[in-house]
């Protein structure tokens, strides 16, 4: 759904359950956008794999930091040119500790800044997995940037039932329906991040020496 087509459902359900009304575009457009943030932050807090972008760090020998790329959230992995994961150092009065090594095998954050040390003797291009930050609606045909399937319905949900409270109002059917979506997201996403064997296949080669 666009935000267009989300401000028109959630109206119907404001003009069904609301004693009084008189929401204009503009202000729902406003509460839609919180709405929107809050399912989002849900979403990331599940499975934040549908947020997942790559970006690759040009290291330089004369550089230590980089900007962070664009709309970045968190670090997933950053790996060196030979695909070794690098490690996160999180006291930065550690990094004496790495200079001089001559060998990435670090980063660290500062402000809106990537560190990595130490910085490489030649220049290298460091691969790396991030988390994005959801898109912004700016206009009525933006689409929101969370799972279609629950994921719009519940920013239908919420946005309706954000509106009624600033008027003072309250509706338990529709509080009902988005502990229930919630419920479902929740239940979706942790049975398809569950789904995988808990234990390591067996190997032939490995048992052979039992």
């Amino acid at each position: 759904m666009t935000r267009g087509e989300i401000r028109s459902k959630a109206q119907v359900l404001l003009d069904e359950f609301a004693d009084q009304g008189g929401w204009t575009p503009e202000e729902l457009n406003h509460i839609i956008d919180l709405a929107y943030n809050a399912v989002a932050a849900l979403f990331l807090q599940l499975d934040d794999s549908y947020y997942i972008s790559t970006h690759d760090f040009s290291l330089q020998p004369t550089i230590e930091q980089y900007d962070l790329p664009d709309g970045c959230v968190k670090i997933k992995r950053i790996v060196d040119i030979n695909g070794t994961p690098l490690t996160r150092l999180y006291r930065l009065t550690s990094r004496q500790d790495y200079i001089g090594t001559g060998f990435t095998k670090t980063y660290y954050f500062q402000g809106s800044h990537i560190g990595f040390l130490d910085i490489p003797a030649v220049a290298a291009t460091y691969p790396c997995l991030y988390i994005r930050r959801p898109t912004v609606l700016v206009n009525d045909d933006s689409v929101p940037d969370v799972p279609e399937y629950l994921g719009h319905d519940l920013i239908v949900i919420e946005a309706a039932i954000s509106a009624l409270v600033m008027d003072e109002e309250q509706n338990s059917t529709l509080e009902f329906k988005a502990r229930q979506l919630r419920n479902d997201i929740r239940d979706l996403y942790y049975t398809r991040n569950a789904d995988f064997s808990r234990q390591a296949e067996g190997d032939e080669a490995l048992d052979d020496l039992d």
